[in-house]
């Protein structure tokens, strides 16, 4: 955070949250994504900060909120619902990543007279079908581990043809970093546990969601896309047809993408996400 900007950490009812309270400025949410926190918008909130008055909340099992479930979207928009009534907040509008953009719609469709505008990064326009395999987070025996990790984390998105600039590898690391936690053994693990991760997504599993939720959503939606050239071709194929179907049952919706990007937005190019988002909300 810069210098000038102030930033306060409250909690309702167990959900924590970042606010700049700037006083009469408009209202921007920042959702994070599964496994993240509140902390992966430092930066964006840097670029809002002057214009907007921006929130960003840790949600049930991530970061410094509360761990009980249950972990659903419903849960999660009476959560955002909470806090923004707490504040005495009547309309806003919502910029979310990855999972959370499902959230960030679900919130839109049941309280329309909250939401202004909504912004998605890289998420939120595709179906969960199932939810197999192992969802369990690495730990670290020692923080050294930990920030090799990180490193070679850093090294993987460059040759994958992510453009990572020298300002932004401290962002990344943090952001990762501050998920986990050491225990009283020593050991580095996520903070997120297992069954929430897995709850959140078998949560959207268990409905089609472009249906029920995405095509009733009235409020103006902007979707910012991760490079989709840096994807492995099978993956390019299948969002090539998701994309399809979300632009075909949206009523007001716009995209664009960001080149040589991550799908962490947020992380990898928060300036130039930031300058998009606020276009829009202008």
């Amino acid at each position: 955070m810069t210098n000038s900007l102030t930033k306060n950490i409250s909690y309702v009812d167990g959900i924590s949250f970042i606010d700049t309270a700037e006083v009469n400025l408009p209202v921007v949410v920042f959702l994070h994504g599964l496994g993240e926190t509140k902390e992966s918008y430092e930066k964006m909130i840097e670029q809002f900060a002057g214009q907007y008055r921006c929130i960003a909340l840790d949600f049930r099992g991530h970061g410094d909120s509360l761990v009980e479930g249950p972990y659903t979207l419903e849960q999660a928009s009476k959560d955002l619902l909470l806090v923004l009534e707490d504040l005495k907040i009547e309309f806003v509008s919502i910029v979310a990543g990855s999972y959370f953009c499902w959230v960030a719609q679900y919130f839109a469709l049941h309280y329309p007279e909250k939401v202004d505008r909504v912004i998605l990064l890289d998420g939120g326009y595709y179906e969960v079908d199932s939810v197999e395999g192992d969802l369990s987070q690495p730990t670290f025996k020692t923080e050294r581990e930990l920030d090799s990790h990180l490193s070679e984390h850093i090294k993987e998105m460059k040759l994958a043809g992510v453009e990572v600039t020298r300002d932004v590898i401290p962002l990344i690391k943090n952001a990762h970093k501050i998920c986990f936690e050491q225990t009283e053994e020593g050991v580095f693990v996520h903070k997120t546990p297992d069954d929430a991760l897995r709850g959140y997504l078998e949560d959207v599993a268990s409905m089609n969601f472009r249906k029920d939720v995405a095509s009733k959503v009235k409020a103006p939606i902007l979707l910012i896309l991760a490079d989709q050239l840096i994807l492995p071709k099978e993956f390019r194929d299948s969002n090539e047809i998701d994309l399809f179907e979300y632009k075909r049952i949206m009523s007001d919706l716009q995209i664009t993408q960001i080149n040589k990007s991550d799908h962490l937005l947020m992380l990898s190019h928060p300036v130039e996400s930031s300058l998009v988002s606020i276009a829009f909300l202008q």
